[in-house]
């Protein structure tokens, strides 16, 4: 699951500076991931709920279009490189190790 991760949120998870930035960018490429998994109508409801509640948890963000639009391309390039995966991604982490980043991730098979 790491290297499918990698694949397709590479260069979303490089623009982050430090491991707590690169943690935060893992986590909503692994949200993406798990919405891109249901059909199109239940994945936009799913991005509607995400963000709700991402505004609930940030009251100071005045405006979450920045993470739509980043969950919607991170979505289209999952679909686009994985269209068959459907494990659920259960838990992520970032960490450094030897000067070098690594990715850990666990997942279910999306039937249970």
């Amino acid at each position: 699951m790491s290297d499918m991760i990698l694949a397709y949120a590479g260069d979303f998870l490089a623009l982050a500076d430090d491991l707590e930035m690169k943690q935060s960018h893992l986590n909503a490429a692994c949200t993406a991931w798990n919405i891109a998994n249901p059909t199109p109508e239940k994945r936009q409801d799913a991005i509607e709920s995400y963000l709700q509640e991402y505004e609930r948890l940030n009251p100071g963000v005045a405006d979450s279009e920045n993470l739509r639009e980043d969950l919607e391309r991170l979505i289209s390039e999952k679909i686009r490189l994985f269209p068959r995966a459907r494990k659920h991604i259960v838990g992520a982490e970032m960490q450094r190790v030897d000067g070098k980043d690594h990715i850990y991730v666990a997942s279910i098979n999306a039937d249970g």
